[in-house]
């Protein structure tokens, strides 16, 4: 009931778009000095500016092969950038004051693109209802963080990125629904729902092979602890830039190899209103699978055992 409604109301608000204009004008400020600030290579410009800047990499032999391999999400900043830079500061015991300034000015470093403001967004909620003591569930914390994209900024209905990563963020939920231990189990159904349920949104324009479920359970680390880490570095300490070529041209010698059974196919897109009820169909779905695995008990602080020995 509670997401029809988030539902209703984004699309009861009128549709002003002054405030999206006037907060990626000012980003643009940032990211245009984001690219100026990395140091230069012929081999690994391009590749910096998508990986640390959220710029949106060139057509080339590189950007086909993390097409077809599905993973390009990964590589060009979205939300999960956000939350392994939380994660790091998490490790640093960083408070949060300080993290929620540093997360949105990266927000607005990378271009305040839908995804990144989604998890920001979701970033936020989850730190409010961790200081208020209220549970909501990760699959209900998901459409809160999208629908507030949504209201604030309407013109994100349009959005493919934001409906990929909202997509993406409510398939990594699923293991918890269904009560999966952590673990490779976890990690390969982790990938099988992302497939699941990036399936019709990546349907047309983007190929979603059997084998990007391979490329992301082997690869993902690889771009998350090795070449993102390396990145930030060369953009910090330039001598570390040779490093990070050589890391990456060994990443995208995998990838070429890899990627050479993965044909691109080329189909009609579903519209984005019918994207946007395939979210709707299994934000309830999620929703419904939670209560019947929980019995409905999602109260903080309840105990589903108490009272049977």
């Amino acid at each position: 009931m509670i997401i029809l409604l988030l539902f209703a109301l984004s699309l009861s608000i009128p549709t002003s778009s002054n405030v999206l204009n006037n907060t990626s004008n000012f980003s643009r400020l940032f990211q245009k000095k984001c690219e100026e600030h990395l140091p230069y290579s012929p081999q690994s410009s391009a590749s910096l500016a998508a990986l640390i800047c959220g710029v949106k990499l060139p057509h080339s032999s590189e950007q086909k092969n993390l097409l077809r391999t599905s993973l390009i999400h990964a590589y060009v900043v979205s939300g999960a950038h956000l939350i392994l830079i939380d994660q790091f500061f998490g490790i640093l015991k960083i408070p949060g004051f300080v993290r929620i300034f540093f997360l949105g000015f990266y927000s607005l470093l990378v271009g305040w693109q839908p995804p990144v403001v989604r998890a920001l967004f979701g970033w936020g909620l989850k730190s409010t209802r961790k200081r208020l003591r209220v549970h909501l569930p990760p699959d209900l914390l998901v459409a809160l963080a999208g629908m507030t994209c949504l209201i604030l900024f309407p013109a994100w209905w349009q959005s493919m990125s934001l409906i990929l990563s909202w997509c993406a963020s409510l398939a990594l939920c699923l293991p918890s629904v269904l009560g999966t231990q952590k673990g490779f189990s976890r990690i390969l159904i982790s990938q099988l729902c992302l497939f699941v349920l990036m399936s019709v949104p990546l349907w047309g324009w983007g190929n979603l092979h059997p084998l990007s479920v391979v490329f992301n359970i082997a690869l993902l680390p690889y771009i998350s602890f090795v070449l993102l880490p390396l990145g930030w570095g060369a953009l910090l300490f330039p001598p570390l830039l040779s490093l990070f070529e050589k890391c990456e041209a060994f990443f995208h010698w995998i990838l070429s190899h890899g990627a050479e059974p993965i044909v691109l196919t080329q189909a009609s897109s579903f519209s984005v209103a019918s994207n946007w009820l395939w979210i709707l169909f299994w934000q309830v779905f999620v929703h419904f699978l939670r209560l019947r695995g929980r019995q409905g008990q999602d109260r903080l602080g309840e105990n589903p055992r108490k009272g049977t020995r």
